[in-house]
C-alpha cells in the first residue's frame, strides 16, 4: 500500500466472492506477475502469470478443475494466441488459440494443432456438449 492507502507493490487481495489475487499491484490494479484463484468458478481453478491493466496479461497458465492446463498467451482473461493445452491423460493440443464467447457458446479455434490442421471446438455453456470441426474433413 502506498502513502495514500492504494495497493501498490506486492500483496494479497481477497474479493467478497472469495476469489483471491496474490502478486504485484501498480496503483490499485493487478499488474506484473501474480496468481488469481477462483473460489467457485464452474471450470477454472487458478491463473498464474502476467497481469496488465487489471486483466490477465500476455502469458500465463490457466489450471482447470478437471486437470487440464493451458500454458501460453492470453488476452482479456481468455486463451488467445500461441499456447499448449495439456489434458489430464497427457495429450497436448498445441497451436494458435482463439477463444471467444457469445450467444452462450464458448468457441476455441486452434490452428497448427496437427501440421496444417485447423480445429474448432464449440461448447454450449451449461449443457456440456461440444463438437470438433477439422478442415481436412
Amino acid at each position: 500500500v502506498n502513502w495514500s492507502g492504494v495497493p501498490d507493490g506486492l500483496g494479497t487481495f481477497t474479493y467478497l466472492n472469495g476469489n483471491k489475487y496474490k502478486g504485484e499491484f501498480i496503483e490499485e490494479e493487478r499488474s506484473g506477475l501474480g496468481t488469481y484463484i477462483w473460489s467457485n468458478h464452474e471450470d477454472r481453478e487458478k491463473y498464474v502469470g502476467e497481469f496488465t491493466n487489471d486483466k490477465f496479461g500476455k502469458v500465463g497458465k490457466i489450471y482447470y478443475k478437471n486437470g487440464q492446463i493451458y500454458d501460453g498467451e492470453v488476452f482479456e482473461d481468455l486463451e488467445y494466441g500461441k499456447g499448449i493445452q495439456t489434458l489430464p491423460d497427457g495429450r497436448k493440443y498445441e497451436g494458435t488459440w482463439r477463444r471467444t464467447k457469445g450467444d452462450n457458446i464458448t468457441k476455441w479455434e486452434i490452428t497448427g494443432y496437427d501440421k496444417d490442421e485447423k480445429k474448432i471446438l464449440e461448447i454450449s455453456e451449461g449443457e456440456g456438449e461440444g463438437s470438433y470441426v477439422f478442415t481436412n474433413g
